[in-house]
């Protein structure tokens, strides 16, 4: 092989290199973006209308529970189950324990599966809700 041909080779890989790192750096910060965080102070501020929805899968039963919200798993959302009640709303407002994966993960499932729907996730979860609303709380 010529030195003009390898000079050639490496710099298509380097190009090939460069889309990977730029359709994965584009996805990462999409991804991140995609998701809207409220906090827990932000919740009296929402939709009168707007859906609680407590995602938390084994960790639900004997926890704290939000008594505006319904409890509806992480593992049903991705199965696409008992979706009913989020169909008839047009805010949903998403958390799980600390609102890290399973909120997260249960919010960009639902944005896809409805786009036209305003999702939000409350940072910091039942925890925070908890903190900023003691008297709301079932146990």
């Amino acid at each position: 092989m010529s030195a003009k041909q390898q000079n050639k080779d490496q710099k298509n890989q380097i190009i090939g290199l460069l889309i990977i790192l730029g359709v994965f750096f584009a996805y990462s910060q999409y991804s991140k973006r995609s998701i809207q965080f409220i906090t827990a102070q932000q919740i009296p501020q929402q939709d009168k209308d707007a859906l609680y929805v407590d995602v938390r899968n084994f960790d639900y039963h004997g926890r704290p529970h939000y008594k505006k919200a319904i409890h509806i798993s992480c593992d049903d959302i991705k199965a696409h189950k008992n979706l009913q009640e989020i169909e008839k709303h047009n805010t949903i407002i998403i958390f799980c324990m600390m609102s890290r994966a399973r909120a997260q993960d249960s919010v960009k499932i639902l944005q896809k599966l409805y786009p036209e729907k305003k999702i939000l996730c409350v940072k910091g979860g039942i925890t925070a809700i908890n903190a900023a609303f003691p008297n709301d709380m079932t146990y």
